[in-house]
């Protein structure tokens, strides 16, 4: 039974890393498309350079250099071709979308053709000399410059050794030297495969690592904004809280009595809104104060400013807007909550609002305090004459 819990904890873990994986492989088939394109015109360069001087000196050779350097002529020209053409399609694939199974075949074509020239030039170096350093440049070259996943990377050069292990007889046909060039091959594959993993785990964890970071910061950027919205904004109706329509009138105040104009706030109060909380239940009394939040926004300017000043009442500023205007402004609203039938779930809410305005200049209602104690009196009027009126 524990044995069986075990497994089913490592097939999780399992299951978990290759999740983890697979979120940062695009960034690694990127990393990989972006070395391949330099490498690609590197090894042009290089590959054209072994033409052009093996090339020159081909006349003065005996026939076993002849054969070897019309060999590593062929390997390098052909590589050259190869680079070359993998370079423009590189370019040409540079802004397009490609699948990434498609980006690792065209990554596992290009890593294997590296090592496969290794190869046939440790093969045909076995006419003028016992070195097979052109096997460990090429594993080096791909176990440093490529990203290949661990699975990959041992198939890769499982299979090239094997092929090594072949072609060596073409060319070397001392027994002693043979062995220790397989033997020396072993090492050498096994130094890349070393190297791959290691590189590999490397950039995967840094990946993952900047992944966690970025993830982080997102959240925590995510996080302020909720912070922010709870200082400013009122939780439920996303409109203004009290304290930030407090800072905004104060500062609208210093600006009247420093240009001398005028602007109005209008304060509502829903008549008997406890009724609703008590008959149809709170929910419904909350989905009511935001229906009557997005009516007032509905029906107010832009540059009006609403908040929601605590329970079931809400101020309203209007810059620039006298009292008589700002009188027809909550007239306006009153009929347009009178007239309405709140729909909240399955059931149909009918409310009425009472209204008390004010002006604000600098003659009068010139301070916080002052202006709300005016607009609060109005309201107290209009509930004292009746509700459902402007005052």
């Amino acid at each position: 039974m524990k044995m069986n819990h075990f497994i089913y904890q490592q097939k999780l873990k399992l299951k978990a890393n290759k999740q983890l994986i697979s979120q940062v492989m695009p960034e690694i088939a990127q990393i990989n498309f972006r070395r391949l394109y330099f490498s690609a015109w590197i090894a042009l360069a290089v590959n054209l350079i072994h033409v052009l001087w093996f090339y020159l000196d081909l006349s003065k050779s005996n026939e076993i250099e002849y054969k070897w350097r019309i060999g590593v002529i062929l390997a390098h020209g052909i590589m050259a071709l190869i680079m070359f053409l993998g370079a423009v399609l590189l370019l040409w694939y540079k802004n397009k979308k490609i699948p990434i199974k498609y980006k690792k075949l065209i990554l596992l074509t290009f890593a294997s053709t590296i090592i496969l020239a290794g190869i046939f030039l440790a093969a045909i170096d076995q006419l003028v000399t016992t070195s097979i350093s052109p096997l460990f440049t090429s594993i080096s070259i791909v176990a440093l410059v490529f990203l290949i996943p661990p699975k990959h990377s041992l198939i890769i050069y499982g299979m090239s050794y094997l092929l090594f292990f072949v072609t060596q007889a073409m060319y070397q046909t001392d027994q002693a030297i043979l062995l220790s060039n397989r033997v020396n091959g072993v090492s050498m594959v096994g130094i890349g495969i070393v190297i791959s993993n290691i590189l590999w785990r490397y950039h995967l964890a840094n990946l993952l690592f900047q992944q966690k970071i970025s993830e982080q910061k997102e959240l925590l950027e995510k996080q302020n904004e909720e912070l922010k919205l709870y200082a400013y904004y009122d939780s439920l109706t996303k409109l203004l809280n009290r304290r930030s329509m407090e800072s905004l009138l104060k500062s609208e105040l210093d600006r009247i009595q420093r240009y001398q104009n005028h602007s109005c706030i209008i304060i509502l109060d829903l008549d008997y809104f406890k009724d609703v909380n008590d008959t149809y239940g709170h929910p419904i009394g909350d989905l009511l104060l935001i229906e009557i939040a997005d009516l007032l926004k509905n029906e107010l300017r832009s540059a009006d400013q609403i908040a929601r000043w605590g329970g079931e009442e809400y101020l309203v500023f209007l810059p620039h807007v006298s009292y008589l205007q700002g009188v027809k402004v909550a007239e306006k609203l009153r009929e347009s909550i009178e007239k309405k039938r709140f729909k909240l779930n399955k059931f149909d809410v009918h409310i009425t609002a009472s209204f008390g305005v004010v002006e604000l200049n600098h003659h009068t209602n010139n301070t916080l305090e002052i202006a709300y104690k005016e607009v609060d009196r109005s309201l107290y009027r209009a509930k004292e004459l009746g509700r459902n009126r402007v005052e």
